[in-house]
């Protein structure tokens, strides 16, 4: 796996059309909608030949793709992890939260990263 920068999801997404059959899937994941890169916008019309397809890392439970791209890996309030709850009324209505330390943030970019359905060449 490598992290990218967003600038960097065209160049990326122009190579995948280069080798990608027109039955594969290519899922891109971020933590919020709002996050959704814009050139995502004109995919359909700059790479048509390629199944690209943008949700949230939780509406992905379930899904599986031939290749996941994920944004918005960066720090701050939209990145990972996120800040801490800091309103009186999420604290008093959410679950306590866990002595591990960012345990559901963990497991957010779990699911993120167990979406693809072949598993990365592991190499020594």
């Amino acid at each position: 796996m490598t992290l990218l920068d967003e600038s960097q999801l065209d160049a990326l997404l122009d190579k995948l059309s280069g080798y990608a059959k027109e039955d594969e899937r290519i899922l891109v994941l971020a933590r919020y909608h709002h996050l959704k890169p814009a050139s995502l916008q004109k995919a359909a019309t700059r790479w048509p030949k390629l199944q690209i397809d943008f949700m949230t890392i939780h509406a992905s439970k379930g899904q599986q793709a031939d290749y996941v791209i994920l944004v918005g890996l960066q720090e701050g309030n939209d990145g990972f992890p996120a800040p801490a709850r800091e309103s009186i009324m999420e604290s008093a209505l959410l679950p306590q939260v866990e002595d591990f330390p960012d345990a559901e943030e963990r497991r957010l970019l779990y699911v993120a990263l167990t979406r693809a359905r072949t598993r990365p060449d592991r190499r020594k």
